[in-house]
């Protein structure tokens, strides 16, 4: 594969996830059957949980 191959694959790549990204912004819970219930992201990890994963509880 040559460098201009893997630019152009690159590219693509890229326009196919900021179509992806833009089309998921225009959705609402709503638009595919869900109930909106508060926020729509999860809460951050528990300490305890990241403690025991080895990761930084700081």
């Amino acid at each position: 594969m040559t460098s201009e191959t893997t630019s152009a694959a690159l590219r693509r790549r890229a326009q196919l996830r900021d179509f992806l990204r833009a089309c998921r912004a225009r959705l609402t819970p709503a638009d595919v059957g869900v109930v909106a219930v508060g926020r729509r992201r999860t809460p951050a990890t528990p300490r305890t949980i990241r403690r025991s994963a080895g990761w930084s509880t700081s």
